[in-house]
């Protein structure tokens, strides 16, 4: 790539913060090469700013934060199992559900085993 390997996996950490009052989790059996990637591309077209690596993304809009986590298998850390959404209000809830929505049919065999 452009950067350095010690530049291109970082983001600033006063992005990420226990500001956010809702949160939801989505299991997948398993995450597909590019599914994050596509997702927080599809995301980008609703937030006025974002920050991002290859693990974690967090979109602003109008005063609202929306942070995704890519969640990690416990045995296998290289395997994505899922997603945690942190969002500080829920005005981006419905954006963020259809997005995960319309990307999950682009992979076939994707389906959601736990929601909480």
């Amino acid at each position: 790539g452009l950067l350095a390997t010690s530049h291109q996996f970082r983001v600033d950490s006063r992005v990420f913060g226990d500001d956010c009052l809702f949160k939801c989790t989505y299991d997948f059996s398993s995450l597909p090469p590019g599914f994050f990637e596509r997702f927080i591309v599809r995301m980008r077209r609703h937030a006025t700013h974002m920050d991002f690596n290859a693990y974690s993304a967090a979109f602003y809009r109008m005063g609202t934060k929306l942070q995704v986590f890519v969640n990690r298998d416990k045995d296998n850390q290289n395997a994505a199992t899922g997603l945690t959404a942190l969002f500080s209000s829920t005005k981006l809830w419905p954006k963020f559900k259809a997005e995960l929505n319309a990307i999950s049919k682009f992979f076939p065999g994707m389906q959601i085993t736990h929601f909480e």
